[in-house]
This record gives C-alpha cells, structure tokens and sequence, in this order.
C-alpha cells in the first residue's frame, strides 16, 4: 500500500475545530426536526446526495482510484458502515430524547474514546501534551454536567438518548481510529466510497421505516436538513476530518 503524505499539523489545528462546528450545527438542525423526520431515511438521502455529486463532480478522480478502491472495499466498507451508515442515524435516534447541548458536551469526551480505541487496536500511546488536553476535556464536560454541585451529583440521571449517544461516541472512535486503515487515495475518492458504503447499509433500515409509514415529506423542513446534512456535516466535515 502506498503511503499518503503526512498532513500539515497547522492544518489539522484549523480543519479539525471547523468539522466539529459542523458537526454541532448538525445537532440544533436533528434536534430541531426530531419526531417530524425519520432518521435512518434522513441519513440514507444524506449520503446518497453525497454520493451522486461526488460521483458527478469528482468523476474523473474516482475512476482514477477505482481499482484501489476495489481491492480495499472491505476496509472502505467497515468504514462506511460505521462512520457514516451508524454513527450518523442513531445521532438523529438519540436526539429524539435528549437535548443538542446534552449532545454537544457528550461529543466532548469524544476524545477519550478515541485514545482508548487508538492503544487497544494499534498500541498508540498519548504524548504528555495529548494527555492533558483530554483531562482538560473532560474536566469540561464533568463541570458543565455537575455545575460544580455535588447535590447535582448525587440526582444525576440520564436519558435513552443519553446512553444511546454514549454508545455512538464509541462507534465514532472506532471510525476515527481505524482511518489509518484506509488506502492511499485521494480524499475525495475516499469520501464517495464511504458515502457508498453507508447508503447501501441504510437501506433496509429505511425500509422498514418506509413499512411503518414513516416516510420523508417533501416539505421546506426536510429540506433544510437534507442540505445541511450533506453539504455542512458530510462534504465538508468528512473531507476536513479525514
């Protein structure tokens, strides 16, 4: 396999904090349509929208990595499923019962579970730098949780959602850490097969909602949160996170 060139970390510290804005403005527009619009169908038309434009306007790129593409669809496929089939439906799932700033602050140990995913796959150890801006972290989210109340503490409980975002954070760390995985092609390309991947592994679950009645109306609502997801929290978040 053919290494890619390492980035730019100025680069990472810019492209980084923009995906998780992203990210964050995908969780007021969940939160905003929770219970109106089905989630596994959402996510399904979000990435096949991503897909048909990369398909269209990165053609010529695609087809260059095709056959690098082909011999590494089960990685692709894995990363597909998890990163963007799971991760992003049952964010759309947990925000039916729980608030976006219970979202934004869960999204902020993010990175303790990446860094424990990180040393029990690939044995990667934490610089003492990292490791203090990840106590820093989560010393945030503890605080913001508790308000410094131990009374608060003691009367702490938590939603479906809640628990369920725990869990997607999980998923989100294997994605991130597994990255590494993917094969020496070009980011755009990269980004149509993961897209791909997830909307074929949606489908039967939007199927099912589709049996159930739950279908996506064709309403202004709807929408808007086609397009923010698949232009602010899928092109440019993905391309700036991978």
């Amino acid at each position: 396999m053919q290494a890619r060139s390492a980035p730019s970390p100025k680069l990472a510290l810019l492209l980084l904090p923009l995906a998780a804005l992203a990210w964050s403005g995908n969780h007021i527009v969940a939160r905003t349509i929770a219970g109106h619009v089905p989630p596994w169908s959402l996510n399904l038309v979000r990435w096949l929208v991503v897909a048909v434009f990369c398909g269209i306007i990165w053609n010529a790129t695609i087809r260059r990595d095709w056959p690098v593409l082909w011999r590494h669809k089960g990685v692709l496929a894995f990363l597909g499923v998890t990163g963007a089939a799971l991760f992003g439906s049952l964010q759309y799932v947990a925000l039916e019962t729980t608030s976006a700033m219970n979202m934004g602050v869960m999204n902020s140990v993010a990175p303790v579970f990446i860094a424990a995913t990180s040393y029990l796959l690939f044995r990667d150890r934490l610089t003492a730098v990292q490791t203090f801006g990840i106590f820093i972290s989560f010393l945030g989210v503890v605080s913001i949780v508790t308000q410094l109340d131990p009374v608060r503490v003691a009367g702490l409980s938590f939603t479906r959602g809640d628990l369920l975002m725990v869990f997607n954070m999980m998923l989100w760390a294997l994605y991130s850490s597994c990255l590494r995985l993917r094969p020496a092609i070009d980011t755009r390309s990269f980004l149509f097969a993961i897209s791909v991947a997830g909307a074929v592994a949606l489908l039967p679950f939007a199927a099912y909602e589709w049996s159930t009645g739950q279908v996506l109306q064709a309403t202004p609502l709807t929408a808007a949160a086609v397009a923010y997801a698949a232009i602010a929290a899928s092109l440019i978040a993905y391309l700036f996170w991978a």
